[in-house]
């Protein structure tokens, strides 16, 4: 053993060499200085027992210091441009640095190692490493203080548990080890680059360099989190924060990551895309910096929360679900912009509000629901993709509406459009429920509303420009159509939904049902013994309906009618229009009232029969 004691120092006049091959080496309670900056190294060797140093280079700083044992023990070795490297599982005598620049921050350094880690006897002394723009290599950290790392590429291959961890380089970081890290204030790292093999608990996480996943990584922090440059890796990555999470950079977009999720907190987001190879869910409410594209490359996308900002937000889940919150919800100053979801199935399970023309497309090949809040649109609304569309809510679209699906009805629902057209696919309602359409710019384009076997409540129509409309059918719900309608097929009214005995509802048309040229639609109009008012022209001379059915109780004419084919007219009371002409058929008109009066012009081919009951 070699034990060196003395109260005033060694000063190094040469390089310096102590070897210990039976023993420990010993010269903590002595400082060791060198005689000209970086003039003298020291080497310290014990192959069996343990290697302590104490103070060395403070005063005037040596050149390489190089200690090896089966354990060692420091506190402060500064070098002048001379490489410190520490074998044997190291121990912290007091707060330590490790400087190799003689605390020159612009001075290039030397390497430091400690590839066996390092450890605190007591007290939670901290460690400083600063190696210049040269390298430092770091094993496991263990019960430290403070841990602050200055250095070029530095690596650490153990997990860290700490005070806090403060780490800046002018080059890459490596974490090559998957032992977490954990430390309870602060974890900051700056860099060109960090790879991140474990997962960081701490107060607050800073991390300002682009991330490679080397595997699965959580990232946690009681506080708040910002990570300002990309992550990418094929692995998971977890994010969890006591207040906001700040994502200033693309996520995916080198490598995919095979999952993303975000459990708690809130999220700053200012990424243009976020792509995965899996799952992407995103709990808590979003606050957009930046337009962003959210692709899973098929696996599922969730967002829980309230998104808001200016921005627009596109979604791919492929032919994976996309469940998602609200957008915009809070306030108008919060309202997003464009919104695009791709997807099997698509819930959209809270309020949507877009400004500044946002638009929503929705492309879903299984169900679409909107069942849980309204949307309201400053562009307009497209669905497509092949999927029913499940829906309850009202919308309403400064723009056009578009559902090229099936849309099955589970509610009363209000759609409206401002300067674009609305256009539906068939409406199948799973409930005698009111139905409204507006287009107060546009026309109405849809194709059967309700059926015998599943009719609709009321129903209300009104739009700018014609309108092609398919049968209305409705339960006892009333009928009232404001817009100009053109029709090529057979084309029902009816209030009964079929039933003969029912009392049905009042019907309206308010403006004029045209014909398609070549067309000889059968038009027939049932309210039951409820009211039929019919204001428009029916067909014309030159493009008249097929035939022309008409039942109710009071049965009101207020213009002409033609046809090619019969015109049958029976109502409890009748009021004609100016000109009945069926061109190829016969006229029948029955009921109370139904003598005609002055003026009434009746033409037909076939007979005209009157009978007043």
């Amino acid at each position: 053993a070699i034990n060196m004691s003395s109260m005033y120092g060694v000063d190094l006049a040469c390089d310096a060499s102590l070897t210990s091959t039976s023993g420990a080496l010993n010269l903590g309670a002595t400082s060791v200085n060198g005689t000209s900056s970086g003039g003298q190294s020291l080497t310290l060797e014990s192959s069996v027992d343990k290697v302590t140093l104490g103070s060395c280079g403070t005063v005037a700083p040596l050149g390489a210091v190089a200690l090896t044992g089966a354990s060692t023990a420091f506190s402060t070795i500064v070098t002048s441009a001379g490489s410190i490297d520490v074998s044997g599982s190291a121990e912290l005598l007091l707060d330590a640095r490790l400087d190799t620049t003689n605390g020159v921050s612009d001075l290039s350094g030397a390497s430091i190692s400690l590839p066996d880690g390092v450890s605190s006897s007591s007290d939670l002394h901290g460690l400083t490493c600063d190696a210049g723009s040269s390298s430092i290599t770091l094993g496991a950290v263990d019960g430290l203080g403070l841990v602050t790392l200055i250095g070029g590429a530095i690596e650490s291959s153990g997990g860290i548990k700490a005070l806090g961890a403060l780490i800046e380089a002018s080059g890459a970081v490596t974490f090559s080890s998957s032992d977490a890290i954990v430390v309870s204030d602060d974890f900051s790292a700056t860099a060109q680059s960090v790879s991140l093999s474990p997962s960081i608990t701490a107060t607050n996480i800073d991390i300002e360099a682009p991330i490679t996943l080397t595997s699965t990584v959580s990232l946690s922090a009681t506080d708040a989190m910002t990570l300002l440059s990309s992550v990418d890796g094929a692995y998971g990555c977890t994010l969890n924060g006591g207040s906001d999470i700040t994502l200033n950079a693309d996520i995916g977009t080198l490598q995919r990551l095979t999952s993303f999720s975000v459990p708690s907190t809130g999220i700053v987001f200012k990424p243009k895309n976020l792509y995965t190879s899996g799952p992407i869910s995103l709990t808590p409410d979003i606050v957009l910096r930046e337009s962003i594209s959210v692709s899973s490359n098929g696996g599922a996308i969730t967002l829980e929360g309230d998104v808001t900002g200016l921005y627009s937000m596109f979604f791919d889940a492929g032919s994976s679900e996309v469940l998602v919150g609200s957008f915009g919800s809070r306030s108008q100053s919060s309202f997003v912009n464009s919104l695009s979801f791709k997807g099997g199935k698509v819930t959209l399970g809270g309020e949507i509000s877009t400004a500044s023309e946002g638009n929503l497309t929705i492309q879903n090949s299984s169900t679409l629901s909107i069942e849980e809040a309204s949307i309201s649109l400053a562009g307009s609304l497209s669905q497509s993709g092949g999927g029913g569309v499940s829906l309850s809510q009202n919308i309403s679209a400064s723009g056009g509406i578009s559902f090229s699906d099936t849309i099955n009805v589970k509610g009363p629902v209000n759609l409206s459009s401002g300067s674009g057209d609305l256009v539906l696919s068939t409406v199948n309602p799973e409930g005698v429920f009111a139905l409204s359409l507006l287009s107060a710019g546009g026309a109405i384009t849809a194709q059967n509303l309700g059926s015998n076997a599943a009719p609709l409540g009321a129903v209300s129509l009104g739009a700018f420009s014609p309108s092609d409309i398919g049968n209305i059918i409705t339960q006892n719900g009333s009928i009232d159509v404001d817009a100009q309608l053109r029709v090529s097929s057979d084309f029902t009214l009816d209030s009964t939904a079929g039933n003969t005995s029912a009392p049905g509802a009042s019907i309206s048309l308010r403006q004029d049902l045209q014909v398609e040229s070549g067309a000889t639609p059968t038009v027939t109009v049932t309210a039951g013994s409820s009211e039929v008012r019919l204001e428009g022209t029916i067909g014309t001379s030159t493009d008249p309906v097929g035939a022309l059915t008409v039942s109710g109780g009071s049965v009101v004419f207020l213009d002409t009618v033609a046809a090619s084919g019969d015109l049958t007219l029976t109502g409890e009371s009748l009021t004609y229009s100016p000109s009945f002409l069926s061109k190829n058929g016969a006229i029948e008109i029955s009921g109370a009232g139904a003598l005609p009066e002055q003026g009434s012009t009746f033409q037909a081919l076939g007979d005209i029969q009157i009978d007043s009951v």
